[in-house]
C-alpha cells in the first residue's frame, strides 16, 4: 500500500486505486493509479467523492498531527507527507 506500506508479505491484500477519482476528473490511466490496501483505497476514494467527506477530511487533516502519543503524531505527520509526495489530497 502506498500509504501504510503493508502488502501480501504482511497478509494484507492490495489493489489498484485511483489517485484522483474518475468522478473528480481522474483518468483511467496507469499514471492515475496507486497500489492501496482496502482501508486506504476506500478512505481516499470516498473522501474524494463526497462533499461532506471532503469537509471532514479538511478538519481531520488539521488535527492529525496533534492526535495521540508522540509516536502517533509522528505517524500522522509521515502519513500527511506521503499523501503530499504522491499528490493525493482527498479534499481537492
Amino acid at each position: 500500500c502506498a500509504v501504510c506500506k503493508l502488502g501480501p508479505a504482511e497478509g494484507v491484500q492490495v489493489s489498484v486505486g485511483y489517485a484522483l477519482s474518475t468522478r473528480r476528473g481522474g483518468k483511467l490511466d496507469v499514471k492515475n493509479g496507486r497500489t492501496l490496501c482496502a482501508t486506504h483505497r476506500w478512505t481516499l476514494e470516498t473522501a474524494q467523492d463526497s462533499d461532506e467527506a471532503q469537509r471532514n477530511w479538511r478538519k481531520l487533516r488539521k488535527k492529525l498531527p496533534t492526535i495521540g502519543s508522540p509516536q502517533s503524531q509522528s505517524f500522522w505527520n509521515d502519513f500527511l507527507q506521503l499523501l503530499k509526495k504522491y499528490g493525493i489530497d482527498p479534499a481537492d
